[in-house]
Parts: structure tokens; sequence; C-alpha cells
């Protein structure tokens, strides 16, 4: 029988609406491409200046992507915060969506969404919302973000989903912006590798060195490892091998 690990992560990831402009805006509706299927359609919501893109389906198959793709130009390479105006997530209204960056691991909204506020839209404003999607890396110059619509909208057999727009502003703040465990809300059995993603907002001005710690529930040191965050490194994988059954805290 699998006995559980229980882990709480002691590593906040701050997040705050910038104070400046954004680098790039892009509006629903202008869309590069989207996944060629008989059964997708985009509808563009008349909705005064800013008109949301609606991409709707009947639920025909569970392995079914619906994507929808931009391309656009970033000025530098770098960490951008991604900022968009969806419908709710996590809410009975829409499908949840997953995202990527010019072909990279999809990132699941679900998992690093941070709602900032209402939406004052034209259409249904009462359900938008301006969210935080965390980090992204970008290219200078041409990059493709994809939003990957693969799930069911709970209250029908259908996907639904609903884009403003989206934002992506270059961080100037260096700082851990996320943690993301590789099994969900940080629960591992005896048998799984206990492992963390680190993400970071910004390339650091020079090589850092960190050390990560595993204490038990006593705060007696368990395991550690240690890292460096290079120059051109946002991200960094965690890998603490099996614990035993307990629970654990992450420092």
């Amino acid at each position: 029988m699998l006995k559980r690990i229980m882990l709480l992560m002691c590593l906040f990831a701050l997040f705050a609406v910038p104070a400046y402009a954004a680098d790039v805006t892009v509006q629903g509706e202008t869309y590069t491409r989207y996944s060629q299927d008989t059964n997708m359609q985009i509808n563009i919501l008349p909705a005064g200046n800013s008109n949301p893109v609606l991409v709707i389906s009947q639920w025909k198959n569970p392995e079914q992507e619906y994507t929808i793709e931009y391309d656009i130009t970033a000025p530098q390479k770098g960490g951008y915060e991604l900022q968009a105006v969806t419908a709710e997530i996590d809410s009975m209204y829409t499908s949840n969506f997953s995202f990527s960056i010019n072909g990279g691991e999809p990132i699941y909204s679900g998992d690093v969404f941070k709602k900032i506020s209402n939406a004052q839209t034209s259409y249904a404003s009462g359900n938008m919302y301006l969210y935080s999607l965390g980090t992204v890396e970008l290219n200078a110059g041409t990059n493709t973000v994809k939003f990957i619509i693969k799930e069911l909208k709970e209250t029908e057999n259908m996907v639904l989903f609903y884009l403003d727009y989206f934002t992506l502003t270059k961080n100037t703040e260096f700082k851990l912006d996320s943690v993301t465990p590789t099994k969900p809300v940080s629960v591992f059995t005896d048998d799984d590798i206990v492992g963390f993603k680190l993400g970071y907002s910004m390339y650091p001005a020079s090589s850092k060195n960190y050390t990560a710690i595993i204490e038990d529930y006593y705060h007696n040191r368990i395991k550690s490892t240690s890292f460096t965050l290079g120059t051109s490194e946002l991200k960094k994988s965690l890998d603490f091998g099996k614990l035993s059954a307990g629970w654990y805290r992450l420092i």
C-alpha cells in the first residue's frame, strides 16, 4: 500500500500589477492561427473597442486539443509577466486552459493563475477577470503564444473559452516567481521522486548559488540540494529523491 508524503512549501511567490505600461498588448481577435477542426468555432464578439474571441466546440473526442495561437514581437530576450483578461478560471462557466511559449511545455492555467481584479469590459463584465499567469521566457523578435483548451466545461458537453486580450511586460525585479511541485498539491507517495520546478522573474545579473532544504514536521533537516542559477536561466528543477511517508517542509 502506497503511503502519502505531504509537503508544505515555504517559498512564496509575490505577484503585483505592474506600475508601467506593457511591452506587448495583444487583442483576442487578432489571432494568427487556430487548430483546424470541423467541430471548432471561432467567434468574434462585438464589444465596443475590445472584441473578445470565443472558442467553442461540442466535446466530441476527450483527447482533442483546441488551440489558438498568436505570433507576437518582443523587444528583448528575457522574463515577461503574462497577464490575460479571460472568463473566470476554475469556474463552471468556462473550460480551463493551458498555454505554451514557442512550442515549450504547456503550463496549466489552474496551477499558476492569480486573480488581480474584475475586468471592466463591455461584454460579460461580471464574469471577465484580469489574471496574472506568471513569468514566461521570450526571445527578442518573434514569439508564438499558444492557448490550449482541453477540458470539458462542467455544465455542458462542450468546451468554452473567452479571451479579451493579453499583455506581456518585461520584469525588472529579480525574485522567485513560482514553485511548482511535480505532483498535484505537493502530495507524493513513497514510490515517487519528490521534485519541484522553480521559476524566476528575470535573469540574474550574475550567477547565484542557492540551497533548498527539506525539513520534517519537527524542523529536522532531512535532505538538501544546492544549485546555481546562471545568467541566462529562469527555471530550475529540484530532485530530492524518495522520502518516507510523513509531513515535510520545503525551505
